[in-house]
């Protein structure tokens, strides 16, 4: 059987063209080498070297061989380079998929800190709906994914955070001086939200009805990106996550929280019954982390 090392003496050897130059390169004595290479050609079956006027040639077997070693030397010196990249986590693949305002306004964050931590790995962000992102964590298609949050299932690890959405003001309005907006100070105004049927804006129109004030909804859109360009052509006050309006780089003092809160639960979710790669638990520290500093941990 060949082993690495004599495979290594052998090139050596052609290299240098003597057995001592070989042993002095690899840091072995001569004998030790001389007996290296003899057991190396008793395996092989044939002469590797012949001694031609007290110089070491190399057989044409040999040199047939020598290209097959070189190459097989190649790839073993490649793999063990993978192997220390991939100990070190500087080597691999990761697939995130979340939903739409987490996908664009916090995830690049992350994976961008994480990739400077990490370099060689390589990341694909992915964006879909949650239910999407959940099918696709489950088949192994996505590493881990960031979802509103799902029903409890066996078959999912779910660790549940919760983002206060926040108003966003037009460029004008006559309510900057305030700091945090109430059902009664928004009363009839108009509002830009997400769908009727999406449980923060059900949430919205029920704090308003309980204190009478009328929840004034004249746009809707499924993301808060489109509610925030509305918003900046005066169609309405946007009600939004505050990293979607950060992203839009829209002014501080437009920005103002809402009592009673809107909470919008999400979590981040992993595949309970698929094995996972150590590049897949390091990203969920890194995001952990992250979500713990911009959100409430339920």
């Amino acid at each position: 059987m060949l082993n690495p090392r004599q495979l290594t003496l052998f090139q050596a050897i052609a290299m240098t063209g003597s057995i001592s130059g070989a042993a002095r390169q690899l840091g072995i004595s001569q004998p030790a080498a001389s007996n290296m290479l003899g057991r190396l050609e008793e395996t092989v079956g044939f002469v590797l070297f012949k001694r031609m006027k007290g110089k070491l040639e190399i057989t044409p077997e040999g040199a047939t061989l020598l290209i097959e070693v070189t190459h097989a030397l190649d790839v073993l010196n490649t793999l063990e380079v993978r192997v220390d990249q991939l100990a070190k986590l500087e080597y691999g693949m990761l697939t995130v998929g979340a939903l739409g305002w987490v996908s664009m306004g916090v995830l690049p964050y992350v994976i961008s800190e994480f990739m400077r931590e990490h370099p060689g790995i390589n990341v694909s962000l992915q964006t879909h709906a949650s239910t999407k992102v959940i099918d696709a964590v489950l088949a192994g298609h996505f590493d881990i994914g960031v979802v509103e949050t799902p029903s409890p299932t066996p078959s999912l690890r779910i660790t549940p955070f919760q983002v206060n959405l926040i108003a966003v003001l037009p460029n004008k309005s006559d309510l900057f001086e305030l700091e945090t907006l109430t059902p009664q100070h928004l009363s009839g105004l108009p509002l830009v939200t997400l769908d009727r049927r999406h449980a923060t804006t059900q949430r919205l129109v029920q704090n308003f009805n309980l204190v009478g004030a009328e929840c004034n909804i004249v746009a809707e859109s499924h993301l808060f990106s489109p509610a925030l360009i509305m918003c900046q052509e005066g169609v309405g006050i946007a009600i939004v996550a505050e990293h979607t309006a950060k992203q839009h780089q829209i002014e501080s003092h437009r920005l103002k929280k809402l009592s009673p809160l809107i909470p919008f639960p999400i979590s981040v979710i992993t595949a309970r019954y698929r094995p996972r790669s150590r590049i897949s638990h390091a990203f969920e520290r890194y995001l952990m982390q992250y979500m713990e500093n911009i959100s409430i941990r339920c």
